[in-house]
């Protein structure tokens, strides 16, 4: 038998075997496809430019339609916070959605605590005055995150000042909730429950917290602005605070600020006397002696300092200079005096080269 012949019919007779009991004799596997990779297409400095221009468009134009959505929230504040009763009842409807609803709480549930709430924070002024307060600031930070004009922006100044004189007066009816603001005007604390005497002032002034938390912290993270959705699309201009108890943020963020960049000598004086005058009541309104005290020897006079700086600043140079000097002279132990001293230097240098 020719022996190529018995070789090809063992090959022939091994693939039938193999096909016969459904096996296939393995293939080299392929290679798997390749997508091939996108070209990169970098934006030409015309293509940048154009870009930047549809960005800013667009953010004006998504303000614009914030501003008219903003209407309606602006309207339910204004209402909520006209009175004690109508703030903790829109308070209550916040807790519902907030609290209950949205977590998959009962009716019932809501219920009892509502009962408990109408008798333990319904009757409590200080709690709805804080409430009111937030309400209050709430819309004047949706009002703020708007003004582009300059017209706006000095409406939303005379708004802050208006602001802080309700909080004052909220305070000098509140002595607790003047306690809790303190801190934001002298960078210290006061436990309402704490006697505080001339032993342990300082040790009482150093332990600092947030004055806000006496009116719930960062007004666009309360619950009003949560149910109102006011938390994701209320922008801060640069530099606001969003902090309703925090005085000298509030004056040095929306009130004072625009008035220095308008240079505005006037202005400037008489925001800072108004926010002397606020403070001072605050202050008084603790009824701690030695707070008042505190206030008059350390933070008058930080302030003064930093009112006649601005005026300088805004071209009062003559009056200006001199009322820094004679502040320095008479009162040469204050903490800041040494800082005074070299803001005064660095001034005279900057006149000397002109």
């Amino acid at each position: 038998m020719n022996p190529s012949f018995s070789l090809l019919s063992v090959l022939l007779l091994s693939s039938a075997v193999l096909t016969a009991h459904g096996e296939l004799i393995p293939r080299k596997p392929s290679a798997a496809p390749t997508t091939p990779a996108a070209p990169a297409s970098p934006m030409s400095a015309e293509e940048k430019a154009k870009f930047k221009e549809q960005v800013a468009l667009l953010e004006k134009e998504v303000a614009k339609k914030r501003g008219g959505m903003h209407s309606s929230q602006i309207s339910i504040l204004k209402e909520a916070m006209s009175s004690n009763e109508k703030a903790f009842n829109f308070w209550l409807d916040c807790k519902k959605e907030q609290d209950f609803d949205m977590k998959g709480k009962t009716a019932t549930e809501f219920a009892e605590w509502k009962r408990d709430q109408i008798k333990k924070a319904g009757t409590n002024d200080a709690f709805c005055a804080g409430l009111r307060l937030q309400l209050h600031f709430l819309m004047l930070s949706v009002l703020d995150s708007h003004a582009e004009t300059p017209d706006q922006v000095a409406e939303v100044a005379g708004s802050a000042v208006a602001y802080v004189e309700t909080l004052a007066a909220f305070c000098e009816k509140e002595e607790n909730l003047a306690k809790g603001v303190i801190g934001s005007i002298m960078d210290t604390g006061v436990d309402p429950n704490e006697a505080v005497t001339a032993d342990n002032i300082q040790e009482t002034l150093s332990k600092v917290r947030e004055a806000s938390s006496a009116l719930g912290g960062d007004v666009l993270n309360s619950i009003f602005a949560k149910h109102l959705k006011l938390d994701g699309s209320v922008k801060p201009r640069n530099g606001t605070t969003s902090n309703p108890g925090n005085i000298d943020e509030i004056y040095d963020s929306m009130i004072i600020a625009p008035l220095r960049k308008k240079r505005d000598a006037t202005g400037v004086a008489a925001a800072w006397a108004k926010r002397i005058d606020q403070t001072g009541r605050v202050a008084k309104a603790t009824k701690v002696k030695e707070i008042e005290e505190e206030y008059q020897t350390v933070k008058v006079p930080a302030m003064k300092f930093a009112m006649y700086r601005d005026q300088f600043a805004a071209g009062q140079e003559k009056a200006a200079a001199a009322s820094m000097m004679t502040l320095i002279s008479s009162n040469p132990t204050h903490k800041d005096s040494n800082d005074w001293m070299e803001a005064l230097k660095a001034l005279s240098d900057d006149s000397a080269k002109d």
